[in-house]
Parts: C-alpha cells; structure tokens; sequence
C-alpha cells in the first residue's frame, strides 16, 4: 500500500507547548471542548437538581468545585425559605434567575 500523505514525524508529534494556540493538536483541543462538557454539564446537573449528592469524582480538584457549588446552592436555598427580609427575597431571585438561565 502506497501513502500519499507527505508529513514528516515532527509534524505528527504532539507537542504541549503549543497547547491552547492555533498550532495545538486537535487532539488537545477535542480533549478541551469535552473537558468543557462535562463541567458544564456538572453545574447545570447540581442548579437544576439531577445532581442528588450522590456521585462524586475522582479527580479531587473538581469534586472540590462540585462540592463548593452544592454549598452555594443549598446556602441560597435555606436563605430563601428560611429568611424573609432583603436577603431571603434576593437568595430567591438569584435562585429563580439561574434556573432560568439553564433551562
């Protein structure tokens, strides 16, 4: 079988400095899109409450973020029912205005 492709190796060759530039591998950047993906999809999973605490991830770092959000959404949550003055009725906009921005 004959190739018509007429790249060197050094061309081929992953080379990390060149991450996030126009010169990365696509690789990298397919790699980056997904990775983008999945913390959407975690945030969006915990706002709109299919997120029920009952996974977590291997990588520390993002069980880290995953957990910090919970926290934000369960505090806003327990000041909204919980508080009537300014603060309970703006823990409830915020609340309203975020579920709506992911729907």
């Amino acid at each position: 079988m004959i190739c018509l492709v007429n790249i060197t190796m050094e061309q081929y060759l992953d080379k990390p400095e060149k991450d996030g530039t126009k010169e990365a591998h696509p690789a990298w950047w397919r790699a980056h899109h997904s990775t983008m993906n999945v913390c959407i999809d975690i945030f969006t999973g915990i706002v709109s409450g299919k997120d029920d605490k009952t996974r977590a991830f291997s990588n520390a770092n993002l069980e880290k973020v995953r957990r910090a959000i919970w926290l934000w959404k369960e505090t806003l949550e327990e000041m909204a029912e919980k508080n009537t003055t300014e603060v309970g009725k703006k823990a409830k906009a915020v609340l309203k205005e975020t579920n709506e921005l992911i729907s």
